[in-house]
């Protein structure tokens, strides 16, 4: 599954009134490094394989450089850049340190070897403050 996704300013959806007056609320998003969502293994993909280590992909955002290296739901992760995947926190970390590289991810679709190369985002820096 993929998700339709813009990197701009989102609107919270929350209002508050006092008085007379409204206050809305914006909220900056920034773009993704990897544009997915990763989970802990389900226990039959890890009896199937043989191991604990790795993530199942949940979700890719659609436009991200995740979906442009054709990552898709339900491929299940266990290397990146030759390491190992352990679990998910340790795999998020592992991205945005990789950020504005090309890594090469290695795991499984549908049974299947799978071998994909992401081109990674940059992280936006934080402009100077202007005084």
């Amino acid at each position: 599954m993929t998700y339709e996704g813009r990197y701009e300013t989102q609107m919270v959806n929350r209002e508050t009134a006092f008085y007379d007056q409204k206050a809305l609320y914006f909220q900056h998003i920034q773009a993704p490094v990897f544009g997915a969502a990763v989970g802990i293994l389900p226990e039959e993909a890890r009896k199937s394989l043989g191991r604990n280590r790795g993530v199942i992909v949940r979700a890719v955002i659609k436009g991200s450089p995740a979906f442009r290296g054709d990552l898709m739901k339900g491929d299940i992760l266990v290397g990146i850049d030759g390491q190992d995947i352990v679990e998910p926190t340790e795999f998020y970390q592992r991205i945005e340190t990789l950020a504005g590289r090309s890594v090469s991810l290695t795991g499984l679709r549908d049974g299947q070897p799978l071998n994909l190369s992401v081109q990674l985002a940059v992280r936006p820096t934080a402009a100077p403050k202007s005084k």
